[in-house]
């Protein structure tokens, strides 16, 4: 039982240790990935979207599919990460663990994937659109939130019904409420372009 113990402790606390800033180099070869359509890599926010699908229905469940788990796996692989556990990846060169959230519960929010994620500093999180376009809404101001989601929807559309489903009666939630109609319009036209309306779903 000690060495049960001690062997969780010392798990908890890898993943709240302190973490060296990764050099230029190491962000760059991250952002790479963002010359794939299927990835868009934030390192703003730290955070990694895989591309879902074109078209949703509300009650589309907001999870990672496996095409879009092993798509995700192969493209952090081909930079040096290495699969540590169901969700994690990690690259022991640049310190760095991507980690895709648990939710198992059907029609969990968007705004929970990172409630129950323990992440360092420069650590990212592996996101669906949705889960991205909620994250920014928790954590950025208004203005910025919805400049990064018109850019979000241009290429990785997001389940705005979702979203709009999850709102709360925070100040973030309803000041994105009072603009979702006109992003909704922007992602509609956005579907019918070029590169974006050849892209298959991963799942």
């Amino acid at each position: 039982m000690l060495k049960l113990f001690q062997k969780i402790n010392k798990a908890n606390i890898s993943r709240t240790e302190t973490q060296a800033c990764p050099s230029d180099e190491h962000i760059k070869s991250i952002e790479s990935l963002n010359l794939d359509s299927y990835i868009i890599v934030d390192w703003g926010v730290k955070a990694i979207s895989v591309f879902d699908d074109l078209h949703y229905d509300r009650s589309d469940l907001d999870v990672m599919a496996p095409g879009m788990r092993r798509y995700v796996k192969n493209k952090l692989e081909s930079i040096g990460f290495a699969q540590i556990s169901g969700c994690r990846f990690k690259n022991e060169v640049y310190d760095i663990v991507c980690e895709m959230p648990k939710l198992n519960v059907k029609g969990a929010s968007p705004f929970d994937a990172t409630n129950y994620i323990k992440k360092r500093e420069y650590d990212l999180f592996i996101m669906t659109p949705t889960q991205l376009a909620a994250h920014y809404i928790d954590s950025l101001e208004h203005a910025e939130a919805v400049e990064k989601i018109m850019n979000l929807v241009h290429k990785h559309p997001v389940n705005l019904f979702k979203i709009m489903d999850f709102v709360e009666d925070k100040v973030a939630h309803q000041n994105f409420l009072s603009v979702i109609h006109h992003i909704i319009n922007e992602q509609k036209k956005a579907i019918k372009t070029e590169p974006l309306c050849r892209l298959k779903s991963l799942k």
